[in-house]
């Protein structure tokens, strides 16, 4: 008998309201700030990022779509992962990984620092070329998509490196290298587009 009790309290206590009272007061639903519905909603802006051409030496530029802020460092953070989300293979190669982990971003006077963790860098084997290319499509891509880019440091594990894989030196403050690029975006000049 006790059973049945608890049980009739149980299915009472979870059973829906009519009452257009407690509807109506009732808190509104809990959207995450990761949930789809929040993406579709949130403005969006293109941007012109590099990727390695898939026959020449050369970065190609290709627009990619990322959300619209007013904040640069959400920026630099977004333009970081295009860079590893490869575009169609016809026109162009992803030259950062899909893990590539940013640990921290920030900018002074003009100068956009970023600071990688050094898991991003373990598993890659690249000549001098393909390391030029990997930090250049960074480096261009900062420029053209940030305003009053003035340089670009790259940092590992909060430290000053030598070199990203061993080649490539990255001492120093980088700037944008506009003659590694095939395309370069001038006025009437079509990109590629990925959707």
């Amino acid at each position: 008998m006790r059973w049945v009790v608890i049980l009739a309290l149980l299915i009472a206590s979870c059973s829906k309201s009519n009452d257009p009272e407690v509807i109506q007061n009732a808190p509104p639903p809990i959207v995450q700030a990761d949930s789809p519905d929040v993406d579709v909603l949130r403005p969006q802006t293109e941007v012109i990022t590099y990727y390695l051409h898939p026959e020449l030496d050369y970065l190609v530029p290709v627009k990619r779509t990322i959300f619209t802020t007013d904040d640069p460092i959400t920026r630099i953070k977004q333009i970081v992962e295009t860079l590893s989300i490869p575009p169609d293979p016809e026109q162009g190669l992803a030259l950062w990984p899909n893990l590539t982990v940013v640990r921290e971003v920030f900018m002074v006077d003009g100068e956009i620092v970023i600071d990688f963790d050094s898991s991003t860098f373990t598993r890659i084997s690249a000549g001098t070329t393909r390391e030029l290319f990997m930090v250049y499509s960074l480096v261009n891509a900062l420029y053209r998509n940030v305003d009053n880019c003035t340089g670009v440091r790259l940092l590992i594990e909060g430290q000053v490196q030598e070199t990203l894989l061993g080649q490539v030196d990255i001492e120093g403050v980088l700037h944008e290298r506009p003659k590694i690029v095939l395309n370069p975006i001038e006025e009437g000049v079509v990109v590629q587009e990925i959707q």
